[in-house]
């Protein structure tokens, strides 16, 4: 029910609250947050009149009484009588029991359940927000880590299936060449070559037309791969 007004400032103010979990944020914080580009003569009472309607949301939403916005100290906290269960925390931890693994199946296995979490940027609707701008783009630089950590441990596995799954997802959330480039060197590995030709193509069209720029080393090696395996045509002057 509250899906449709995700961008409003009451809904602003829950979303910043779910994120900084237990921590709570402080007031003047919330204030920056949602009233700094705006010449409010109290943005104090702008923020009480703020929360207040978030509250009336939340019961509006027909959720228990104890889920609600509390304020103590000069922060505010979301409170639930259950633990709320956030992807982006579940990424955290993932992510930190990757990093303290001692051993590789153990570490590749995180690793796994971090990668599923990630969907794209963190709260899209919210990307003119400074706060959510910057988290977004610390988010997904852990997933683009998170991705090459996978794809070293897959590449010594030689499972080329697995990892072209994982960099093909990667590939559609943010058209980074790098992923293209492991992609390629996936079908290669399976014998798929015309699948690798395509592939190449379609990320040489996609530079053009939305950078206007040429393959990058990288790429044009995975090219003179395919050309050395014969699969390859010189069909116009262009791809020559």
């Amino acid at each position: 029910p509250m899906k449709k007004s995700l961008a409003t400032k009451a809904m602003t103010v829950l979303q910043m609250l779910l994120y900084r979990g237990e921590q709570g944020m402080a007031r003047e914080a919330l204030i920056d947050a949602l009233f700094c580009d705006e010449s409010n003569v109290d943005p104090l009472n702008n923020l009480k009149v703020t929360v207040s309607n978030l509250r009336r949301i939340l019961a509006k939403a027909g959720l228990p009484p104890e889920m609600t916005v509390r304020a103590k100290n000069k922060r505010y906290y979301f409170t639930a009588p259950e633990p709320v269960w956030l992807d982006v925390a579940a990424f955290d931890q993932w992510n930190a029991k990757a990093a303290a693994a001692t051993d590789e199946e153990e570490k590749l296995a995180y690793l796994l359940q971090a990668n599923k979490l990630y969907a794209g940027d963190f709260l899209p609707h919210l990307e003119g927000e400074d706060w959510a701008t910057v988290v977004a783009a610390d988010y997904r630089q852990r997933y683009f880590e998170c991705v090459k950590q996978l794809a070293v441990l897959l590449q010594q596995r030689e499972q080329w299936e697995e990892l072209f799954n994982i960099v093909t997802r990667a590939a559609a959330l943010h058209h980074l060449e790098e992923w293209q480039c492991l992609r390629i060197d996936c079908l290669m590995k399976l014998g798929k070559y015309q699948e690798a030709k395509e592939v190449y193509d379609q990320t040489v069209r996609e530079l053009e037309a939305e950078f206007g720029a040429k393959p990058s080393d990288a790429l044009t090696q995975r090219f003179h791969q395919l050309s050395r395996a014969g699969h390859v045509s010189y069909e116009t002057v262009h791809e020559l």
